[in-house]
């Protein structure tokens, strides 16, 4: 290191709204005539060194005390130098989530057992971060890798030191991948690129081994009498356009809003408002004596509305593709026999046609900054790969099969090698897994046991 020439540069860490921002300091040197190391130190003597990164490097977790809504909290942290200019003036730090050490188990001391015992935990790995510009793929993955690696660790470590009858484990990582990659992998992107999809199959398939690993290392502590189940959630679908259904509505007079020029938020006028799009499937009708501040009568206005805005959706048509990306409308009483049903399901529900996905708020969360309303308002924009999802899941027809996903069983009298000829229902494995287990009665499962799977 070239010691005389160094540069300083002071790092400031935000905590968000509710914490107190955190300072460290931080030296850049040089090698060989170019700057290309930063040593990072909790204070200017750079005596406590935490750090010491070159381009491309992780440093080891840093765990730190934090200011959160004035209370001092232990937190831990990874840093990875990004990059660094040749004159050294510019440098690029991904700091991942500050994690806190207690409090998120149960019972609460399980934190610093595991703490201990296994290592800090990155919780949150979601692709927010390369959307933002902050990170490039390669380093995604090196966060999906350490997160898989801990959960191994994690599991190895309850199943050999605790006594247990039923493990659980959830691995979120594989859904987010497939977000950031699908439009590499599906030549019905316009992001598409041939010559690029081996590349993009190959750190999916990459993904898939790290599961397949942990599934393995779970498979070691099972003996002859133990059940395994595999279980997804949901498929993925291609995704190529947006639909901004709030702003359908803006244009048609049913709903009003304004911009906070101090917040940059839109800000619903309730006084005006006949229709709010939300919850990614559903329309809810500012209804009286329903909503808070409703304006629209029960009865025939409300009944005319609905069929409006039925009529509003299908109408919405693509003019490059000339499709229309609604596939289908239902009023929400129309829905019962599909399982959707109660407050969280909006007066009229639609679903979308493959490529196409709804902007609108993601949940009824009227004070949400997000509310699916954008500055052009235009109501369809395309999506781009790796800065947005281009693969979804919650706006298309139960029925397609892209939809469906792995449901796997292992253990004492089930089928080997057994494939159903017909998929089963989401709410059928709880009551599945209740018969394999011995428990009797689920008073309050929709779901049926699904027994074609056990040896006759």
């Amino acid at each position: 290191l070239e010691k005389k020439s160094s540069l300083e540069v002071e790092l400031v860490f935000p905590t968000g709204e509710r914490g107190e921002a955190k300072v460290y300091h931080g030296l850049i040197s040089k090698v060989n005539g170019r700057y290309k190391v930063l040593r990072l130190c909790r204070s200017r003597d750079y005596e406590t060194v935490l750090a010491n990164l070159s381009p491309g490097d992780w440093s080891d977790w840093i765990e730190d005390t934090f200011v959160i809504n004035g209370a001092k909290k232990r937190g831990h942290f990874r840093l990875k130098l990004m990059d660094i200019s040749p004159d050294g003036r510019n440098i690029k730090v991904y700091v991942t989530q500050n994690h806190p050490i207690q409090g998120y188990t149960t019972p609460p001391e399980l934190a610093a057992e595991l703490y201990k015992n296994v290592g800090p935990f990155q919780e949150y790995t979601g692709p927010q971060d390369l959307w933002n510009g902050w990170i490039d793929l390669k380093t995604q993955w090196e966060i999906y890798r350490s997160h898989v690696n801990y959960m191994k660790s994690c599991m190895n470590y309850l199943l050999k030191r605790k006594s247990w009858d039923i493990f659980v484990m959830q691995c979120h990582p594989l859904d987010y991948a497939q977000h950031i990659v699908w439009a590499g992998i599906d030549p019905g992107h316009p992001d598409y690129d041939p010559e690029k999809a081996d590349q993009y199959w190959g750190i999916l398939g990459d993904l898939y081994g790290m599961m397949d690993l942990l599934i393995g290392e779970a498979l070691e502590h099972t003996s002859e009498d133990t059940f395994v189940v595999v279980a997804g959630d949901h498929g993925h679908e291609l995704y190529t356009k947006t639909l901004f259904i709030n702003n359908l509505l803006l244009k048609k007079g049913l709903l009003v809003a304004q911009k906070n020029l101090q917040t940059g938020n839109f800000e619903i006028d309730w006084s005006r408002s006949k229709a709010f799009a939300a919850g990614h499937i559903s329309i809810f009708v500012n209804l009286k004596g329903r909503e808070p501040k409703g304006i629209v009568k029960p009865g025939d206005e409300y009944e005319e509305l609905r069929e409006r805005l039925i009529n509003l959706l299908y109408d919405i048509k693509d003019e490059e593709t000339h499709q229309h990306p609604i596939k289908c409308v239902c009023r929400k009483e129309e829905l019962d026999a599909w399982g959707l049903y109660g407050n969280g399901i909006g007066d009229v529900v639609y679903m979308t046609r493959r490529g196409y996905d709804s902007g609108s708020a993601m949940r009824l969360d009227l004070d949400s900054k997000f509310l699916g309303i954008t500055d052009d308002k235009k109501v369809l924009k395309r999506t781009k790969i790796l800065e947005e999802h281009t693969s979804e899941h919650p706006d298309f027809s139960p029925f397609s099969e892209t939809m469906r996903t792995l449901f796997a069983v292992l253990g004492p009298n089930i089928k080997k090698g057994y494939q159903r000829p017909r998929p089963i229902r989401l709410v059928d494995i709880a009551c599945t897994l209740a018969e394999l287990i011995e428990v009797s009665s689920l008073p309050q499962a929709e779901g049926s046991v699904i027994s074609d799977i056990y040896q006759d």
